[in-house]
Formats: structure tokens, C-alpha cells, sequence
């Protein structure tokens, strides 16, 4: 049995930490003996722990710029001697490739995001930073034929080296979810109207939730149809976004959930799901939607055209172009029937071609080749 040491920043709410959580729950424990080391916690902490796999929450004593975690996980690493390291998210993945070139240890480095690298911001020594670890490490694994692409162009990296390993979706989450009435009770919204939904944290400008309700403004313009909109997500930008709503008249038709844990219970109540992302890996609100059979109407962003096949599953628009949304929304809006075919067409692609099931024999399958 060959030792696996995963490593990863924190276990909040997020699609890297649902992921792992997913792979851990299936990982052959015949051939893998895992072991998972987290650099600060989080709310799905418990979730973890119930898997019954051994965790090592490392300590942290500053806010920023803290080394002992590195020394942690050092001394973790020699007293365990695992045969390979996989590690998650970009402070996790420098952490890991110094232990990993001190201790003699495989890396295999998860690539999330397609994220640009935007001139003059403080995103640039994040890119130094994966630009070193990701041109260094013994493999690359990204969650999109996208991300993998990225990866070779950017970060000085040979595409022998990177694997794509698309993100797996639990079909059957979706299957027996709360009666969609009873979920728009709960949330305030009219049983009868047309709901549109966008999913994602309220944080930075990645998710671009302005781009969304400027569509939403112009999608009133647009029909003589009535809807409502739902926002499921939390973080420093919310009220900044309930402000930017009311400005433009939208704030009465409009449900802000903040965090959610029941995310496919809402996905049920929901008509039409929007992603409006400036930039994506291999967006789960996405693939969520698709297997709760939502249409969707996205940003052609990263990994995204690989689940969103344009006039199938849904509709791809360019990002950062509120009237092109607007339009599309409206097809939805006003063509009910067609949008219901389209949320079919997408969880039949999610259950082909997305299942939990085929990512961990991916992962297992990189493990291994480099374990050889």
C-alpha cells in the first residue's frame, strides 16, 4: 500500500475542498493509504473527519507571511514518509513543493483555475509563486482540458507532464430534493414566476456579479415577461451587490440567500442558472446545475464550453457583456419549453461524462504512473 500525504490550505465551502472530499470518499484504501494535512481549518472540517481518514491540522500564529505551517508540515512529512504528495490551492501547493524538494517526495500540483494574470495587482506574486511550483513539480493535474492548455502555454511546463482530470458530480444528490414550492416559500419568491439563479461567493471580481444584474436590468427592458432573481452566496462584496441591485431598480425582485449549505435543494427551485465568471477552471455551480437538470446561460470562460454545449445544455455569452446575457436570458424566458429540454440534455452530459466515479479512477490512474 503506497502512501498519499494531500495537502491543502483550508476546508471552507469551496470547489477544490468539495473535490477532495469527493476523492477521499472513494479512493481505493486497498492500494492508498491517504493521509490529509490541512494548513488551516475550516468549516467542512467535520465533513472530513467522518470519513475516517487521519487529519493533521497544522498551526498558524500569524495572519499573513507565516512560516510554521511549512515547518509543520515538514516535520510531518519526515515522520510519515509518504511515497507522493498532492496538494491543493496555491499557498498549499509552495508549501508542499519545498517539503516535497527537501524530502525527496513526488509532487502532483492541482491546477483550479484559469485565471489571467492582470498587470499592477496584487495577483502577481500569486503567479510567480504557481509559475515556480507548477514548472518544477513532477506533474500537473487541472480540473479542464482548458486549465491543462493554460498550464503548458503560461508556466513554462511540458504537456507531458499535465493530466486533465475533469471535477465529478454526485448525480444522486439530486435526485430527491425538497419540493420546489416548498424551497420558494422558504426563500419569499412566487410560486409561479420564471426564477433565475446565480451561484457563487460575493468576493473579488472573478464571479462578476455586476455583469449579471446589468443583464438583469436590460432583461427587464427586453420581455414583458415576469421573473425573479435568486443570489445564493456570501462574502465582503454582498452588500456592495444588494447596493448595486437597488440602484438598478431590481432590489424587489430579488433574493439574497447569503451562505447556503442546501444548494441543490435551491437549484430545484430554480427556472434558469447563470454564471457570469470572468474567468473559470471547471466551474461546479455549473455542473451542479446541470445534474439538478437547470439550463444554463454562461460565460465562454475556461472550462466552461466543456459542460456547456451551446444550444443543448445551454447558451454561452462573452464575459463582461451584460447585453449578450440579457439576450440569451431572454431565449430562456420566453421559450420555457426549450429551456426545460436543454436542463435534460445537461444532467445526461454530467452522468456521461462528469461522475465522481471517473474522476477518482483519473486521479488513482495519475498516482500510478508517477508512483512507478
Amino acid at each position: 500500500m503506497r502512501k498519499i500525504l494531500l495537502v491543502i490550505g483550508q476546508l471552507g465551502f469551496g470547489g477544490a475542498e468539495r473535490q477532495l472530499l469527493y476523492l477521499l470518499q472513494r479512493l481505493d484504501r486497498r492500494r492508498f493509504d491517504p493521509l490529509l494535512c490541512v494548513l488551516s481549518p475550516g468549516e467542512m472540517i467535520p465533513g472530513f473527519r467522518s470519513l475516517g481518514i487521519p487529519i493533521v491540522v497544522l498551526k498558524r500564529y500569524l495572519p499573513r507571511y507565516d512560516i510554521f505551517p511549512l515547518l509543520g508540515l515538514l516535520a510531518l512529512t519526515r515522520r510519515w514518509r509518504p511515497d507522493l504528495i498532492h496538494s491543493f490551492l496555491t499557498l498549499a501547493n509552495f508549501f508542499a513543493f519545498i517539503t516535497s524538494r527537501i524530502c525527496r517526495i513526488p509532487l502532483l500540483v492541482a491546477e483550479r483555475n484559469v485565471e489571467p494574470l492582470v498587470g499592477g495587482n496584487n495577483n502577481c506574486f500569486h503567479h510567480w509563486i504557481n509559475r515556480l511550483v507548477v514548472s518544477r513539480a513532477e506533474a500537473i493535474v487541472a480540473n479542464s482540458r482548458a486549465g491543462a492548455a493554460m498550464v503548458v502555454e503560461t508556466q513554462g511546463t511540458r504537456p507531458e507532464r499535465v493530466y486533465s482530470v475533469p471535477n465529478g458530480i454526485n448525480v444522486k444528490a439530486f435526485d430527491h430534493l425538497k419540493s420546489p414550492q416548498a424551497m420558494r416559500r422558504e426563500l419569499g419568491l412566487a410560486p409561479d414566476l420564471f426564477t433565475i439563479g446565480i451561484i457563487g461567493s460575493l468576493v473579488g471580481k472573478r464571479k462578476d456579479h455586476d455583469t449579471f444584474f446589468r443583464a438583469m436590468q436590460s432583461l427587464t427592458q427586453r420581455s414583458n415577461r415576469r421573473f425573479q432573481i435568486v443570489c445564493v452566496g456570501g462574502g465582503p462584496k454582498l452588500e456592495e451587490t444588494r447596493a448595486l441591485a437597488r440602484e438598478l431598480g431590481l432590489e424587489e425582485r430579488t433574493c439574497f440567500t447569503g451562505v447556503r449549505t442546501d444548494v441543490p435543494e435551491i437549484l430545484g427551485a430554480l427556472d434558469l442558472v447563470v454564471s457570469s465568471s470572468q474567468w473559470e477552471g471547471m466551474p461546479n455551480a455549473i455542473m451542479e446545475a446541470m445534474a439538478a437538470v437547470k439550463p444554463v446561460v454562461a460565460t465562454a470562460v475556461g472550462g466552461t464550453p466543456e459542460l456547456v454545449i451551446p444550444g443543448e445544455t445551454g447558451l454561452l455569452v462573452p464575459p463582461q457583456d451584460p447585453e449578450a446575457m440579457a439576450q440569451a436570458c431572454q431565449q430562456m424566458l420566453e421559450h420555457p419549453r426549450r429551456a426545460v429540454g436543454m436542463g435534460r440534455a445537461g444532467r445526461s452530459r454530467i452522468e456521461k461524462f462528469f461522475s465522481i466515479e471517473k474522476m477518482v479512477t483519473d486521479t488513482e490512474k495519475i498516482y500510478q504512473r508517477l508512483l512507478a
